[in-house]
């Protein structure tokens, strides 16, 4: 049996870690204990599936990452984006398009096609 180079605990932290959550808000988000995100973490202890589940919703882990983590897509700047977003309320996340919409174009504009 070939030993995998991430365990779940790794890609949870990696997760936490990127996005920029500490473990007591990870731990407030997915409605346990502090300890019990750390043991999760160390590999000490494997989450329920609803746990595994909020943690994958919390920090926006794509399932590729657990399920075949030797096809690990390549992170790109929308798919940080993207966990960004997922991190955020409606509101903001409303802003933030409206942002980009107006970004796309203005850049459009500035482009000239000839």
């Amino acid at each position: 049996m070939r030993k995998r180079k991430d365990t779940l605990g790794d890609v949870v932290k990696q997760a936490r870690i990127k996005n920029k959550v500490t473990v007591e808000e990870l731990a407030d988000k997915a409605g346990v204990s502090v300890r019990y995100i750390y043991r999760i973490e160390s590999g000490d202890k494997k989450p329920s599936y609803e746990v595994f589940m909020e943690l994958m919703d919390v920090l926006a882990i794509d399932s590729e990452l657990i399920c075949r983590p030797e096809k690990q897509a390549v992170e790109s700047k929308a798919g940080d984006l993207i966990r960004m977003l997922c991190n955020c309320d409606n509101h903001t996340q409303d802003l933030v398009i409206s942002v980009a919409r107006a970004i796309i174009s203005a850049s459009a504009k500035d482009c000239t096609c000839e």
